[in-house]
């Protein structure tokens, strides 16, 4: 019996399809397509459904790959600009990354879409003190505090 090493983006790959069809069901989820010859082993998705990339992005987050959670979110964006939860989860992978000038337009953004967002005020706060501008930073993050229902989470 001959073994064969099982590479750690097949894991990857087999990992993001079975949440794929978790989070999608049979029938209406988005085509995907591993490792066949025109896609060279990468996930592909056939759809631009919000929930579908902004849950990809988290997973692909959580595995560490901020710039490729920074793509998914992107495209999540594009797919529905008006809605916030891509751009406050653009912010966070970008802040991440320590692209503290691009989370901050993210957080605009998202204010421009939803300007009572404790968590937008309170990343565009965080992303102006990585900068240090801690004038700009501060109004943030007070009007935060105030918005906030879950002040814990500022300890």
């Amino acid at each position: 019996m001959k073994l064969r090493a099982i590479q750690p983006a097949s894991i990857a790959v087999a990992i993001s399809c079975a949440l794929l069809a978790a989070c999608t069901g049979p029938a209406s989820g988005p085509t995907v397509r591993a490792g066949d010859q025109s896609t060279s082993g990468q996930l592909v998705i056939d759809d631009d459904s919000i929930e579908t990339l902004v849950r990809l992005g988290d997973f692909t987050m959580s595995r560490g790959d901020l710039p490729g959670a920074i793509a998914l979110y992107r495209r999540a964006h594009t797919a529905a600009p008006d809605t916030p939860l891509p751009l406050e989860k653009l912010g966070v992978a970008l802040s991440r990354l320590g692209s503290h000038d691009e989370a901050a337009g993210a957080y605009r953004a998202l204010l421009a879409i939803d300007p009572a967002n404790p968590r937008a005020l309170r990343g565009l706060g965080n992303a102006y003190l990585a900068l240090n501008e801690p004038d700009l930073a501060y109004p943030n993050l007070e009007v935060a505090v105030e918005l906030d229902d879950h002040p814990s989470s500022y300890s």
